[in-house]
């Protein structure tokens, strides 16, 4: 019997030890999601900022599809080269952000945790290769995102022409609050 164990023991040990394991997995969850935080900090406290000043939500659509990207890009500067910071989501609005199969099979994982009243969703890490491992966080619908991702009906006007104008094939609306709106993404790629 404790040959048994000790075999099964080894054998548990070598398979993580081959996968990274969960300590590895758990340093990559920290490390992604600290990046995370600092590209979203980022991004929330600009467009806070314009919703503050401009409550009917045109200021935060021009910031969103003028600068947002070069916000993120700003916050990513002093990122080590492996890390890289973007957002995706099933319903997105800019096509530079469509999702990959990996992204929409996360996204997918987490809509159907919602669906089941299951709302403590928690990142999630996803090894996309022996050297790309990514850590998912979901985004979900907050009151100040109705602004511009609501019902399209209830859009301010200008909201509405500042979003068709810059992206005529928009499917990021129609979302209440709670919603899964997307995912933020930290790809982590082996230092070589």
């Amino acid at each position: 019997m404790k040959k048994k164990l000790l075999i099964s023991v080894i054998f548990t040990t070598l398979i993580f030890a081959q996968e990274g394991g969960i300590d590895d997995d758990k340093k990559i969850m920290k490390e992604g999601i600290k990046y995370i935080k600092i590209v979203g900090k980022a991004l929330k406290g600009e467009v806070a900022k314009r919703l503050k000043k401009d409550p009917t939500g045109v200021e935060a659509a021009k910031f969103c599809s003028l600068k947002a990207n070069e916000v993120a890009k700003k916050a990513m500067e002093n990122f080590p080269k492996n890390i890289k910071v973007r957002r995706t989501a099933i319903k997105y609005r800019n096509p530079n952000n469509k999702p990959d199969d990996i992204d929409l099979k996360v996204m997918q994982e987490y809509q159907k945790s919602l669906n089941s009243n299951n709302v403590s969703l928690k990142p999630k890490v996803v090894k996309v290769d022996s050297n790309t491992t990514r850590v998912y966080k979901p985004l979900l619908v907050e009151n100040a995102c109705m602004k511009c991702h609501g019902d399209i009906k209830k859009t301010n006007q200008e909201v509405s022409k500042i979003i068709k104008e810059h992206y005529p094939n928009d499917k990021a609306f129609g979302f209440k609050l709670g919603d899964l709106r997307g995912v933020i993404v930290a790809e982590i790629k082996k230092e070589k």
